[in-house]
C-alpha cells in the first residue's frame, strides 16, 4: 500500500468515517485540497502529490482535534456520592437532586427575561453542587481518619498512663512516663478536633442543603407566573451565599485537617 493509502487508513481509524467525511468536505478542507493540487503540479512527481497529501490530512486532523474540556467540567462529570459513607453521600444526593428540580424548572419557564435570567443561574447551581460534593469527601476523609485513630484506645491509655505518673515515686521514671502522657493527650485532643469538625460539617452541609432545596421550591414558584425578574436576582443572591457556604465549610476543614496533620508530625 502507498504512503497516502497509509496515511488516510490511519485518519480514518482514528476519527471514524463520519468525522473524516465531514471534515473532508468543509470548506476549509476543499481549500486545503486546492492546495494539493497546486503542489502537486509543481513537483510533477509523486513526491509532491505525497507532500500535498500530508498537508491535507494535516489541516483536517487539526480541525477535528479533541477539544480540551475545563477542569471544573471534568470534576463535575466525576462527582459520584456512592463513593461516599452515609451520612456524606445523602448531602451530595440531595444537592443533585435540587440541581435536577432546578433545571427542569428552567426549561418549563415561558420564555422571556425570567427564563433567561434563570438559565444564567444554573451554572451557580452547578457550582454550588460541585461545592457540596468536595466538602463532602473532605468530611468523609475525615471522619475515616477519626475511626482509624481508635480514640477509646488512646483515652484507655492515656488514664493509665495518668495512674502511672500519680503512683510513680522513682524520679528518674518521672520525665519518660509524663512525656507519654503528654503524647496521648495530644492524640485524643486531635481525634477531638476531627471528631467535631466532622460534627460541625455534617450540620452546616445539612442546613445548606435544606436551604438550596428552598431556593428551588422559590424558583418553582416564580416560574409559574415569570413576571419578576427582581426575585430572580434575590434567587441568584440566595444561591451564591448557599455556595459560599459550602466553600467555607470546605475550607474549615481542610483547616483541621493541616492543624492535625501538624499534631501528628510531631508526636
Amino acid at each position: 500500500m502507498s504512503a497516502v493509502g497509509d496515511t488516510t487508513g490511519r485518519a480514518i481509524a482514528t476519527l471514524g468515517p463520519r468525522r473524516l467525511a465531514e471534515a473532508l468536505t468543509s470548506p476549509l478542507s476543499l481549500l486545503a485540497a486546492g492546495a494539493v493540487g497546486g503542489v502537486a503540479i509543481a513537483a510533477s512527481g509523486p513526491i509532491g502529490l505525497l507532500a500535498g497529501a500530508v498537508v491535507w490530512l494535516g489541516m483536517t486532523g487539526w480541525r477535528v482535534r479533541p477539544r480540551p474540556v475545563s477542569s471544573v467540567r471534568r470534576e463535575r462529570d466525576r462527582i459520584d456520592p456512592f463513593t461516599l459513607s452515609e451520612p456524606w453521600r445523602q448531602y451530595v444526593q440531595g444537592a443533585q437532586e435540587s440541581q435536577r428540580r432546578f433545571d427542569a424548572t428552567v426549561q418549563a419557564t415561558s420564555s422571556g427575561a425570567v427564563r433567561d435570567q434563570l438559565e444564567s443561574l444554573r451554572s451557580t447551581v452547578a457550582d454550588a453542587v460541585l461545592e457540596c460534593w468536595k466538602t463532602s469527601k473532605r468530611g468523609a476523609q475525615l471522619a475515616k481518619a477519626f475511626d482509624q485513630l481508635d480514640n477509646r484506645q488512646t483515652t484507655a491509655e492515656l488514664s493509665d498512663a495518668q495512674f502511672r505518673v500519680e503512683a510513680n515515686h522513682d524520679p528518674s521514671r518521672a520525665q519518660a512516663l509524663q512525656e507519654t502522657v503528654t503524647a496521648l493527650q495530644t492524640q485524643v485532643a486531635a481525634a477531638e478536633r476531627l471528631r467535631a469538625g466532622a460534627i460541625g460539617a455534617q450540620d452546616r452541609l445539612r442546613s445548606l442543603d435544606a436551604q438550596l432545596d428552598e431556593i428551588v421550591a422559590r424558583t418553582v414558584e416564580l416560574s409559574a407566573t415569570a413576571d419578576d425578574v427582581g426575585a430572580v436576582d434575590a434567587i441568584g443572591a440566595d444561591l451564591d451565599r448557599v455556595r459560599m457556604g459550602m466553600e467555607a465549610v470546605r475550607q474549615g476543614l481542610e483547616e483541621v485537617s493541616r492543624i492535625d496533620r501538624g499534631t501528628t508530625a510531631t508526636t
